[in-house]
């Protein structure tokens, strides 16, 4: 993901951008359901915070949601039909912030 990022910042073609995020895309369908939710919750993170400081349409954007749909099942349902960047607090990595004792 932080190669497609990378891409973005010394501004490469943007057809070499899609299709590196498509191959991304087609990456997070494939090893998706071998993950547990906890690596899920890191990829969606990860993919979805490169996204929104890319150039990427947001069509990008819904195809990341759609893969990872089964895990927007424990937030608010509202959330999935938002902006990716709504969603990015629910699956914070830090288990501190959501897991306090």
């Amino acid at each position: 993901a932080y190669k497609l990022w990378y891409l973005n910042l010394v501004d490469e073609d943007s057809i070499k951008q899609f299709d590196y995020a498509n191959y991304l895309i087609d990456l997070c369908e494939c090893l998706q359901p071998n993950l547990n939710s906890i690596e899920q919750r890191i990829v969606f993170h990860t993919m979805a915070e490169v996204m929104l400081n890319s150039s990427l349409p947001h069509i990008f954007h819904k195809k990341l949601k759609y893969i990872f749909k089964d895990n927007f099942k424990t937030i608010p349902d509202s959330i999935f039909s938002k902006h990716i960047k709504y969603s990015l607090p629910y699956f914070e990595v830090n288990g501190l912030l959501y897991h306090r004792p």
